[in-house]
């Protein structure tokens, strides 16, 4: 069995952090989600990370989390409310190589 690309999830809503990580590993990635910066940082530096999708909450930390991986592509949600499938139809349309999970 094949892993699909890493996404990983920041967001501060448990809640809908698990929603999205459902919703990626149905459509064949390696969803890793957090709702701690400091967390994403150290999956960040001991993992290659394909894509990060995070809640406008943390968007101070992304260039932190770009020195860290200066290839890391990054996905910001929008505050206002949308369906899962979107966010995974975007998600998956953002990923680097353009590939589509099944």
């Amino acid at each position: 069995m094949s892993v699909g690309p890493t996404i990983v999830v920041l967001h501060e809503h448990a809640g809908v952090l698990e929603l999205i990580e459902g919703i990626l590993r149905d459509r064949g990635t390696r969803a890793l989600g957090t709702l701690d910066a400091f967390e994403v940082a150290e999956i960040v530096r001991r993992v290659k990370v394909d894509l990060l999708v995070m809640s406008p909450a943390y968007n101070g930390v992304a260039s932190d989390l770009r020195a860290l991986q200066t290839d890391l592509s990054i996905v910001v949600l929008d505050d206002e409310p949308v369906w899962l499938e979107e966010i995974a139809d975007a998600v998956v349309a953002a990923l680097p190589s353009r590939r589509e999970c099944s």
